[in-house]
């Protein structure tokens, strides 16, 4: 999963999938993974491609696109491309970071916890 600011990238292990569920409101669609104890949202328009990627078990990464690229794609999609509007993931990294870092949402310290022996 590629952010469309271009640095942050995060991966998900197919070995940890446990499902999808896809809305579709009539401005958008919603498209949410679950991979273990985590979560990928997904909004945008044409995310049926992507459910087929995942049930032919082809689905290798997903970009979030500009603002500009969305207008575009709307316009005009001869090749029926998903149009990923945002991408967000549950817990997000900060929040994964904290835990490693054994940081609480209280704890006002930046430093790492030991490691005890």
């Amino acid at each position: 999963m590629d952010y469309r600011d271009g640095r942050q990238s995060e991966g998900f292990a197919w070995a940890h999938y446990a499902g999808y569920r896809w809305s579709d409101n009539s401005d958008s669609e919603r498209l949410l993974l679950i991979f273990g104890p985590r979560a990928v949202e997904i909004e945008g328009h044409n995310l049926g491609v992507l459910v087929t990627e995942i049930r032919d078990g082809q689905l290798n990464s997903t970009r979030e696109l500009s603002s500009g690229q969305q207008m575009l794609l709307r316009q005009s999609n001869p090749d029926n491309q998903p149009i990923i509007a945002a991408v967000r993931s549950y817990p997000d990294m900060e929040s994964i970071l904290r835990e490693i870092k054994g940081e609480d949402d209280d704890d006002q310290s930046r430093h790492a916890r030991r490691v005890q022996r």
